[in-house]
Protein backbone atom coordinates (compact mmCIF):
# COMPACT_ATOMS: atom_id res chain seq x y z
CA UNK A 1 0.00 0.00 0.00
CA UNK A 2 2.80 2.41 0.87
CA UNK A 3 4.53 1.68 -2.42
CA UNK A 4 1.27 2.23 -4.27
CA UNK A 5 0.68 5.47 -2.42
CA UNK A 6 4.16 6.69 -3.31
CA UNK A 7 3.68 5.70 -6.92
CA UNK A 8 0.57 7.82 -7.08
CA UNK A 9 1.74 10.72 -4.86
CA UNK A 10 5.14 11.33 -6.41
CA UNK A 11 3.84 12.05 -9.91
CA UNK A 12 1.20 14.35 -8.44
CA UNK A 13 3.83 16.24 -6.45
CA UNK A 14 6.04 16.53 -9.53
CA UNK A 15 3.13 17.90 -11.53
CA UNK A 16 2.35 20.43 -8.76
CA UNK A 17 5.98 21.55 -8.60
CA UNK A 18 6.18 21.88 -12.34
CA UNK A 19 2.95 23.87 -12.36
CA UNK A 20 4.27 26.16 -9.62
CA UNK A 21 7.50 26.73 -11.51
CA UNK A 22 5.58 27.63 -14.65
CA UNK A 23 3.36 30.01 -12.70
CA UNK A 24 6.38 31.59 -11.04
CA UNK A 25 8.16 32.09 -14.38
CA UNK A 26 5.01 33.52 -15.91
CA UNK A 27 4.64 36.10 -13.15
CA UNK A 28 8.32 37.00 -13.39
CA UNK A 29 8.13 37.44 -17.18
CA UNK A 30 5.05 39.64 -16.85
CA UNK A 31 6.71 41.66 -14.08
CA UNK A 32 9.88 42.07 -16.16
CA UNK A 33 7.85 43.42 -19.07
CA UNK A 34 6.12 45.94 -16.80
CA UNK A 35 9.47 46.90 -15.31
CA UNK A 36 10.89 47.63 -18.76
CA UNK A 37 7.90 49.92 -19.36
CA UNK A 38 8.69 51.73 -16.07
CA UNK A 39 5.38 50.51 -14.63
CA UNK A 40 7.00 49.84 -11.27
CA UNK A 41 3.83 49.61 -9.18
CA UNK A 42 2.33 46.95 -11.46
CA UNK A 43 5.61 45.06 -11.76
CA UNK A 44 5.90 45.00 -7.96
CA UNK A 45 2.49 43.32 -7.79
CA UNK A 46 3.58 40.63 -10.27
CA UNK A 47 6.87 39.93 -8.50
CA UNK A 48 5.03 39.52 -5.20
CA UNK A 49 2.66 37.06 -6.88
CA UNK A 50 5.69 35.09 -8.03
CA UNK A 51 6.93 35.05 -4.45
CA UNK A 52 3.54 33.85 -3.27
CA UNK A 53 4.16 30.81 -5.42
CA UNK A 54 7.83 30.44 -4.41
CA UNK A 55 8.91 32.53 -1.47
CA UNK A 56 12.55 31.54 -1.93
CA UNK A 57 12.91 32.59 -5.54
CA UNK A 58 16.17 34.55 -5.74
CA UNK A 59 15.22 35.97 -9.13
CA UNK A 60 11.89 37.30 -7.86
CA UNK A 61 13.51 38.82 -4.77
CA UNK A 62 16.31 40.37 -6.82
CA UNK A 63 13.98 41.86 -9.42
CA UNK A 64 11.53 43.04 -6.78
CA UNK A 65 14.47 44.81 -5.15
CA UNK A 66 15.21 46.58 -8.44
CA UNK A 67 11.57 47.65 -8.74
CA UNK A 68 11.48 49.03 -5.22
CA UNK A 69 14.78 50.82 -5.83
CA UNK A 70 13.39 52.52 -8.94
CA UNK A 71 10.37 53.57 -6.91
CA UNK A 72 12.64 55.20 -4.31
CA UNK A 73 11.98 52.57 -1.62
CA UNK A 74 15.65 52.00 -0.82
CA UNK A 75 15.24 50.37 2.58
CA UNK A 76 12.75 47.79 1.28
CA UNK A 77 14.93 47.23 -1.79
CA UNK A 78 17.95 46.41 0.39
CA UNK A 79 15.87 43.84 2.29
CA UNK A 80 14.84 42.11 -0.95
CA UNK A 81 18.45 41.97 -2.18
CA UNK A 82 19.38 40.38 1.14
CA UNK A 83 16.70 37.70 0.63
CA UNK A 84 17.99 37.07 -2.89
CA UNK A 85 21.52 36.61 -1.52
CA UNK A 86 20.28 34.16 1.12
CA UNK A 87 18.75 31.94 -1.58
CA UNK A 88 21.36 32.34 -4.34
CA UNK A 89 24.38 30.14 -5.02
CA UNK A 90 25.65 31.51 -8.34
CA UNK A 91 28.61 33.78 -7.69
CA UNK A 92 27.86 36.07 -10.60
CA UNK A 93 24.31 36.66 -9.32
CA UNK A 94 25.60 37.04 -5.78
CA UNK A 95 27.99 39.76 -6.92
CA UNK A 96 25.14 41.63 -8.62
CA UNK A 97 22.86 41.26 -5.61
CA UNK A 98 25.55 42.52 -3.23
CA UNK A 99 26.32 45.43 -5.56
CA UNK A 100 22.66 46.47 -5.81
CA UNK A 101 22.24 46.15 -2.06
CA UNK A 102 25.27 48.42 -1.69
CA UNK A 103 23.70 51.08 -3.92
CA UNK A 104 20.45 50.94 -1.92
CA UNK A 105 22.37 51.35 1.34
CA UNK A 106 24.44 54.16 -0.14
CA UNK A 107 21.23 56.03 -1.00
CA UNK A 108 20.41 55.87 2.71
CA UNK A 109 23.89 57.20 3.58
CA UNK A 110 24.65 53.96 5.41
CA UNK A 111 28.23 54.04 4.20
CA UNK A 112 29.65 51.42 6.55
CA UNK A 113 27.08 48.81 5.44
CA UNK A 114 27.28 49.68 1.76
CA UNK A 115 31.10 49.40 1.84
CA UNK A 116 30.74 45.86 3.22
CA UNK A 117 28.25 45.05 0.45
CA UNK A 118 30.61 46.30 -2.29
CA UNK A 119 33.46 44.27 -0.80
CA UNK A 120 31.28 41.13 -0.88
CA UNK A 121 30.38 41.92 -4.50
CA UNK A 122 34.10 41.97 -5.35
CA UNK A 123 34.74 38.76 -3.40
CA UNK A 124 32.22 36.97 -5.62
CA UNK A 125 33.38 38.75 -8.79
CA UNK A 126 36.75 40.54 -8.60
CA UNK A 127 36.15 41.95 -12.09
CA UNK A 128 33.01 43.87 -11.07
CA UNK A 129 34.18 47.34 -12.19
CA UNK A 130 31.06 49.11 -10.90
CA UNK A 131 31.61 47.65 -7.44
CA UNK A 132 35.23 48.90 -7.46
CA UNK A 133 34.17 52.41 -8.47
CA UNK A 134 31.30 52.65 -5.96
CA UNK A 135 33.48 51.19 -3.20
CA UNK A 136 36.02 53.98 -3.73
CA UNK A 137 33.26 56.60 -3.85
CA UNK A 138 31.61 55.25 -0.68
CA UNK A 139 34.92 55.32 1.20
CA UNK A 140 35.37 59.00 0.28
CA UNK A 141 31.80 59.87 1.27
CA UNK A 142 32.15 58.09 4.60
CA UNK A 143 35.34 60.07 5.30
CA UNK A 144 33.53 63.32 4.47
CA UNK A 145 30.64 62.31 6.70
CA UNK A 146 33.00 61.60 9.60
CA UNK A 147 34.75 64.95 9.13
CA UNK A 148 31.40 66.75 9.04
CA UNK A 149 30.29 64.97 12.21
CA UNK A 150 33.50 66.02 13.93
CA UNK A 151 32.98 69.64 12.85
CA UNK A 152 29.38 69.58 14.06
CA UNK A 153 30.46 68.16 17.41
CA UNK A 154 33.20 70.77 17.74
CA UNK A 155 30.80 73.60 16.92
CA UNK A 156 28.25 72.26 19.39
CA UNK A 157 30.94 72.05 22.07
CA UNK A 158 32.07 75.63 21.40
CA UNK A 159 28.50 76.86 21.52
CA UNK A 160 27.92 75.14 24.86
CA UNK A 161 31.12 76.66 26.26
CA UNK A 162 30.07 80.13 25.07
CA UNK A 163 26.65 79.74 26.67
CA UNK A 164 28.21 78.59 29.95
CA UNK A 165 30.64 81.53 29.94
CA UNK A 166 27.80 83.95 29.20
CA UNK A 167 25.74 82.53 32.07
CA UNK A 168 28.71 82.89 34.41
CA UNK A 169 29.26 86.49 33.31
CA UNK A 170 25.57 87.29 33.83
CA UNK A 171 25.59 85.72 37.29
CA UNK A 172 28.77 87.60 38.23
CA UNK A 173 27.26 90.86 37.00
CA UNK A 174 24.11 90.31 39.04
CA UNK A 175 26.17 89.53 42.14
CA UNK A 176 28.29 92.66 41.69
CA UNK A 177 25.18 94.78 41.21
CA UNK A 178 23.57 93.32 44.33
CA UNK A 179 26.70 93.96 46.38
CA UNK A 180 26.95 97.54 45.09
CA UNK A 181 23.31 98.23 45.92
CA UNK A 182 23.71 96.70 49.39
CA UNK A 183 26.80 98.81 50.09
CA UNK A 184 25.01 101.94 48.91
CA UNK A 185 22.10 101.26 51.26
CA UNK A 186 24.51 100.76 54.15
CA UNK A 187 26.27 104.05 53.36
CA UNK A 188 22.96 105.91 53.26
CA UNK A 189 21.94 104.47 56.64
CA UNK A 190 25.25 105.54 58.20
CA UNK A 191 25.15 109.11 56.80
CA UNK A 192 21.45 109.82 57.54
CA UNK A 193 20.91 112.21 60.58
CA UNK A 194 18.76 111.01 63.51
CA UNK A 195 15.97 113.39 62.56
CA UNK A 196 13.15 111.71 64.40
CA UNK A 197 15.05 111.59 67.67
CA UNK A 198 16.10 115.25 67.48
CA UNK A 199 12.65 116.35 66.44
CA UNK A 200 11.13 114.55 69.43
CA UNK A 201 13.48 116.22 71.93
CA UNK A 202 12.96 119.71 70.45
CA UNK A 203 9.21 119.42 70.66
CA UNK A 204 9.32 118.32 74.31
CA UNK A 205 11.63 121.18 75.23
CA UNK A 206 9.44 123.65 73.38
CA UNK A 207 6.34 122.53 75.26
CA UNK A 208 8.12 122.84 78.61
CA UNK A 209 9.37 126.29 77.76
CA UNK A 210 5.89 127.40 76.61
CA UNK A 211 4.26 126.14 79.83
CA UNK A 212 6.87 127.92 81.94
CA UNK A 213 6.30 131.17 80.05
CA UNK A 214 2.53 130.92 80.45
CA UNK A 215 2.86 130.28 84.17
CA UNK A 216 5.19 133.27 84.58
CA UNK A 217 2.78 135.48 82.57
CA UNK A 218 -0.17 134.38 84.74
CA UNK A 219 1.75 135.13 87.89
CA UNK A 220 2.77 138.56 86.61
CA UNK A 221 -0.81 139.41 85.61
CA UNK A 222 -2.10 138.39 89.01
CA UNK A 223 0.45 140.61 90.76
CA UNK A 224 -0.41 143.59 88.55
CA UNK A 225 -4.13 143.13 89.16
CA UNK A 226 -3.58 143.00 92.90
CA UNK A 227 -1.66 146.26 92.80
CA UNK A 228 -4.45 147.94 90.79
CA UNK A 229 -7.09 146.71 93.20
CA UNK A 230 -5.23 148.08 96.20
CA UNK A 231 -4.86 151.50 94.61
CA UNK A 232 -8.51 152.09 93.66
CA UNK A 233 -9.87 150.84 97.03
CA UNK A 234 -8.27 153.83 98.88
CA UNK A 235 -8.86 156.62 96.34
CA UNK A 236 -12.30 156.15 94.75
CA UNK A 237 -15.74 157.19 96.17
CA UNK A 238 -19.24 156.27 95.14
CA UNK A 239 -20.67 158.77 92.55
CA UNK A 240 -24.44 159.23 93.19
Amino acid sequence: MKRLFLMIALPLIAVAVLHAQKAERAYVRKANSLYEDSAYVQSEVMYRKALDVNGKSPVAHYNLGNTLFRDGKYEEAAEEYKKAIDNETDKSMLSKAYYNMGTALQKQQKYGECIDAYKNALRNDPNNADAKYNLTKALMMMQQQQQQNQQDQQQEKQQQEQEQQQNQDNNQGNNDQSKEQEQQEQDEEQSAPPQKQNEGMSKENAEQMLQSIMEDEKRVNEEVQQRINRATGNDLENNW
